[in-house]
């Protein structure tokens, strides 16, 4: 199991490099929390950490070779790596694109953000079940040194993207990893009853309302008579030439 772990904190960076740090750096606390000896911590954590870094070290390589910048175009000002085709001013501009605008970047502007961005997002990849449920299942009984790990890392993942990201929806993503072990947590193999029952509708209150919400985007973005299958299948007819 860590060599899965390690070596899909490393992958998750190819991915987005956002989502993949966040992985990453969320799994420490995890580490932390192991109820082991301090030298045994260090180890393992040194340990899933080399892990990562070999996964993704093909991309730093590749990366490096081509452009001169093991993270490019990320700290291209440190790097200053212009390959063909890239100037200066094609960072400054990327960086630029990359960043929040002044007036976001205050404390109480991040704060919304998060809300507007994550719990309120337009295209709510997350839904309202995985959220009700994962605080549920922190906040609902006796917790244990899981529930802190997975607290940590749950926190740790959303000040990294409060702080070192741009704020955009799809780069909180990792969230659902932590949020939705919590929330399977709400429903212990002995829950009876009451609790049950209400974890259950939940459940199928917050499936019902994903799907809806999915049928009304599917039938916003599909073309006018055409069906959406097409756009899948890639068979959406070329309508250029008759404009």
């Amino acid at each position: 199991m860590d060599r899965v772990v390690r070596s899909t904190g490393g992958l998750g960076v190819w991915v987005q490099i956002h989502r993949g740090g966040a992985h990453c750096a969320a799994l420490l606390p995890v580490v932390a929390l192991l109820p082991i000896r301090l030298s045994t911590k260090i180890n393992c954590g040194l340990v899933f950490t080399a892990g990562a870094l070999v996964a993704l070290s093909p991309w730093l390589v590749k990366n490096q070779l081509m452009t001169g910048n093991p993270v490019f175009p990320l700290a291209n000002g440190l790097f200053r790596a212009v390959p063909p085709g890239w100037s200066e001013e094609q960072t400054r501009q990327w960086d630029r694109g990359h960043a929040l605008k002044p007036e976001e970047c205050t404390l109480a502007s991040r704060a919304r953000g998060s809300w507007v961005r994550i719990a309120g997002d337009s295209y709510q990849r997350f839904g309202p079940a995985v959220l009700v449920l994962g605080l549920v299942g922190l906040a609902s009984r006796r917790r244990s040194r899981t529930d802190a790990a997975l607290a940590a890392m749950l926190a740790l993942q959303l000040l990294i993207w409060t702080f070192a990201t741009h704020e955009y929806a799809r780069f909180a993503v990792p969230l659902i990893i932590p949020l939705v072990i919590l929330g399977g947590r709400a429903l212990p193999p002995d829950a009876r009853g009451v609790r049950s029952a209400l974890v259950l509708a939940a459940l199928a209150c917050g499936a019902s309302w994903n799907f809806a919400f999915a049928a009304v985007r599917h039938a916003r973005e599909s073309a006018e008579g055409v069906p959406g299958s097409l756009f899948h299948e890639g068979r959406v007819p070329d309508l250029s030439s008759s404009a």
